[in-house]
């Protein structure tokens, strides 16, 4: 048996209108600039991911995934800037007598320099995994597109989130938190 929570998060490009000649969407690069992730956080609410320091104008997402005996949800998540929280991304399910959590944050023009960012439930947690995600573009601006979540209590071939895009030119992430190793996705 298997418990999937999982999360997509889709972010576009938003590219100047061109000018006489010019051409939309052409050329437009999306790199991960960095993905570190701390998973020996546990017996608090709070956990910090070690960054390089992050670049002005980048895409910064924080995903936590959480194990609790009771309900949490996310408080904040602090460091390079003003969090948002993902519309529609907190989900959780039980399993036994633990709750599962995940839940994501992101920037979509990072302020720059950051070598640490933080997420906080708003409660302790038995345990916690954070992972940041720094994504970068040769031109244009960030918007969120869209995202949504999907649980599977007791699946053993798990579906994962089906969302429609609004932009032709986005970056897609997906996060899954299972509590046995997948065989696809």
């Amino acid at each position: 048996m298997k418990i999937l929570l999982g999360i997509i998060i889709l972010f576009m490009q938003s590219l100047p209108f061109p000018g006489p000649g010019g051409v939309s969407n052409a050329g437009v690069t999306m790199t991960v600039v960095q993905h570190p992730k701390n998973t020996s956080c546990g017996g608090t609410g709070t956990c910090i991911v070690t960054t390089s320091a992050t670049t002005a104008g980048n895409l910064l997402l924080v995903i936590s995934a959480a194990y609790s005996p009771t309900l949490r949800t996310y408080t904040l998540a602090s460091g390079d800037g003003t969090w948002t929280h993902c519309p529609a991304s907190a989900t959780s399910v039980l399993s036994g007598a633990t709750h599962l959590y995940a839940d994501c944050a992101y920037i979509l023009s990072a302020t720059g320099g950051a070598t640490a960012i933080t997420w906080t439930w708003n409660s302790t947690v038995s345990a916690q995994n954070v992972e940041v995600i720094e994504v970068s573009r040769s031109s244009g601006s960030w918007v969120y597109d869209t995202g949504g979540t999907n649980t599977s209590a007791g699946c053993s071939s798990c579906t994962a989130v089906a969302l429609s895009l609004s932009g032709t030119n986005d970056y897609i992430t997906q996060f899954g938190e299972l509590n046995s190793t997948p065989s696809a996705i």
